[in-house]
């Protein structure tokens, strides 16, 4: 098989900086008050239980993690936010990590692969940074429905991902049907936590979609969520990047639990900054970067069919760079997982 490799990319920890989880960003803007913090308490459980119930049945290929930055949304449309507000609030808080610039340069004008942006973030996360680079919106995978074809602004192209002007339409069963489901997953995340035996709610999860009035609402919302065509993390992150490459012609580049499944989906797979021990154990080659054009060098030979870590090691490793095999992992995790969170955490202090 010829022609050029795809490169799986996430975007929120490898190209903006990991302070700038754009799903946490909407959360702390709209969650305001007493009611919002009780909102963000009730988020942190959700998040909780969107994690372990995809550890749990990620063998069977059930629960897609990545269900977050929706609900994070959608409880900012019930205080009224629309796609130009979020769109203000990505460009006031999205910031790109030192290097970044270089690197997609080199990616989208020099580099002969093939780029993919698969985020779990909001659509804004993904079609911002597309404007800029331009890879089409084909390549670009969000949160909300995958778009093949799109054409206008970057808020159109949101909206017809994220039907944001609904969601804002029918504040009051959304804010029903969101009660319902934090406090469920808040319970059920506990559970979990507790007793690995314990039947996941997913068995009960359609019924929380029922009696969601009006039908648009309901239906979007089940897609969405329950159908999980809306989310963009664990099993359909390898699913984005299998629909353009077979797993021999594909790279990944992840930093976290919800890019397990496209780390694993190739041999040729990287995180980067990562503190997700899971996620750590599942790619090939593990970077600690404190700017992202120093992977050009690697990422030229991978373009090229090379994979060779050891080499890069004595050739590449340096105060800006620290290169880690499966093996250093398996043998030294904590020195590992200390070395990631350093430089992550090194990241993030930029913004501060």
């Amino acid at each position: 098989m010829s022609g050029p490799l795809t490169l799986g990319l996430d975007l929120e920890g490898p190209i903006f900086n990991p302070a700038c989880d754009f799903g946490w960003t909407i959360a702390r803007r709209y969650l305001q008050g007493a009611d919002g913090r009780r909102d963000l308490e009730a988020l942190q459980g959700f998040d909780r239980w969107d994690d372990l119930l995809y550890l749990r049945q990620r063998r069977t290929r059930g629960h897609s993690t990545g269900a977050t930055p929706l609900v994070s949304a959608l409880l900012a449309h019930t205080r009224g936010a629309t796609t130009r507000d979020l769109h203000r609030l990505a460009r006031r808080t999205l910031a790109k990590n030192p290097g970044a610039p270089q690197l997609l340069r080199w990616l989208h004008r020099e580099s002969p692969l093939e780029v993919l942006y698969i985020t779990s973030g909001h659509p804004l996360v993904g079609l911002s940074l597309a404007r800029e680079t331009h890879p089409g919106p084909a390549r670009v995978y969000t949160s909300g429905y995958t778009l093949r074809h799109a054409r206008g602004s970057v808020e159109s192209q949101a909206e017809a991902r994220w039907p944001s002007r609904l969601f804002t339409a029918h504040r009051r069963p959304l804010r029903g049907f969101l009660d319902g489901l934090l406090e469920a997953c808040g319970r059920e995340a506990k559970a979990l936590e507790t007793d690995n035996r314990r039947g996941p709610l997913r068995e009960q999860y359609p019924s929380l979609f029922r009696g969601v009035e009006p039908p648009p609402l309901r239906a979007a919302l089940t897609r969405l969520l329950r159908d999980e065509e809306g989310i963009m993390g664990g099993h359909r992150k390898a699913w984005a990047l299998s629909r353009h490459a077979p797993p021999g012609r594909a790279l990944a580049l992840g930093d976290s639990i919800v890019d397990i499944e496209m780390l694993r989906y190739t041999p040729r797979s990287i995180t980067m900054n990562c503190t997700h021990p899971r996620a750590l154990l599942s790619a090939r080659l593990n970077l600690c970067v404190d700017r992202m054009d120093t992977l050009i060098p690697l990422l030229d030979d991978a373009s090229r069919g090379l994979w060779e870590p050891h080499r890069w090691k004595r050739e590449l490793q340096g105060a800006s760079l620290r290169l880690h095999t499966p093996r250093d992992i398996r043998a030294h995790p904590r020195r590992v997982l200390e070395e990631n969170r350093r430089f992550k955490e090194n990241l993030k202090s930029l913004l501060r």
